[in-house]
């Protein structure tokens, strides 16, 4: 009994170190990337690099860069155009005039690339409503414009002239 355990040992350490197994010592290590390559990564896409330029740029190959910055790779021109846009905003609001022209032109042509690119979603600004105006509103300003030198009653209703007939000094 006891030797037939020790042959199930030896089958089953046989079969751990089989081909499946990792080599020890044999080839290349695997990639680990850096915090600092991550930020350098989301940085070079952010300023619109492709995918090659930038594991150039990285020295490792394409197929290395899509596996250990997947991440970085898809979402690092959002998180470094947001850290921009902050920045510019930052300046904005402490005076910077030309950070504040750049963050309404941004604004604007976020607001056209918006309607190109959904027309359905966009509508334009609805009309203002149109006030109406009672009895009362329209006789108040019928009475405040009538008169002037340029009425039938010329300078009579007007409160500043002097009275006619009076001589003027």
């Amino acid at each position: 009994m006891v030797e037939s355990k020790a042959r199930t040992t030896k089958a089953r350490a046989k079969t751990r170190t089989g081909s499946k197994a990792k080599k020890r010592g044999a080839g290349r290590p695997e990639f680990e990337p850096t915090a600092e390559q991550r930020e350098r990564v989301e940085i070079l896409v952010g300023g619109g690099m492709s995918k090659e330029d930038i594991a150039a740029a990285m020295l490792v190959a394409v197929n290395t860069l899509k596996k250990h910055f997947a991440k970085e790779l898809k979402i690092g021109r959002s998180k470094r155009r947001a850290e921009v846009l902050e920045a510019m905003f930052n300046s904005a609001k402490g005076g910077n005039v030309s950070a504040q022209k750049a963050y309404i032109q941004l604004n604007a042509l976020a607001d056209a690339d918006e309607a190109v690119q959904n027309p359905k979603a966009h509508k334009p600004a609805p009309k203002s409503a149109r006030i109406y105006k009672g009895k009362k509103e329209i006789a108040q300003e019928e009475a405040l414009s009538v008169g002037g030198a340029g009425s039938d009653w010329g300078t009579d209703l007007d409160p500043t002239a002097p009275p006619a007939g009076a001589k003027a000094h």
